[in-house]
């Protein structure tokens, strides 16, 4: 009974964690709508996200000279000067040859806004703070149900 009880104790301590489920998808200047306009009821295929990537962004590149806009949509890394998911970049860019929009975000299908228009308190600039809990993470809800039910049943 003793053994058991420790056993359980440190399945259910350990947090299981699942890969991030991201919308993916590209468009070249019009030739997969679903993907620029995407609102929730269009059929854009997801992805489970490797391990070492923990966020999911979208953009919207702007040639100056051509006018041609290319959507993207997928998983990514946060980290310096990535080339999805910039932490040390603005959301917006601009110069002569393209102009650039982009987001990151860290929720399944957070991926759905458009990043021309998506906003975190201004226009084209989003700024994301990542981080932990210090709060300790031991037990989850079910498996600490689960645990205390068997115990129960068992004495």
């Amino acid at each position: 009974m003793k053994y058991l009880s420790i056993l359980l104790i440190s399945l259910i301590s350990v947090k299981p964690s699942l890969p991030l489920n991201c919308l993916t998808c590209t468009s070249e200047d019009g030739n997969n709508t679903p993907c620029e306009d995407l609102p929730e009821d269009n059929n854009i295929t997801s992805i489970l996200c490797p391990e070492d990537r923990d966020s999911c962004f979208a953009s919207v590149t702007r040639i100056v000279e051509s006018n041609k806009r290319y959507y993207r949509r997928g998983c990514c890394k946060l980290k310096d000067d990535d080339v999805d998911c910039p932490s040390n970049k603005e959301g917006h860019q601009r110069n002569s040859l393209f102009e650039l929009w982009r987001y990151s975000c860290n929720s399944d299908g957070c991926n759905i806004d458009d990043a021309t228009t998506r906003v975190d308190g201004t226009a084209g600039n989003v700024i994301i703070v990542k981080g932990k809990s210090g709060a300790p993470q031991i037990f989850n809800s079910l498996p600490w149900m689960l645990l205390m039910s068997i115990l129960f049943i068992i004495s």
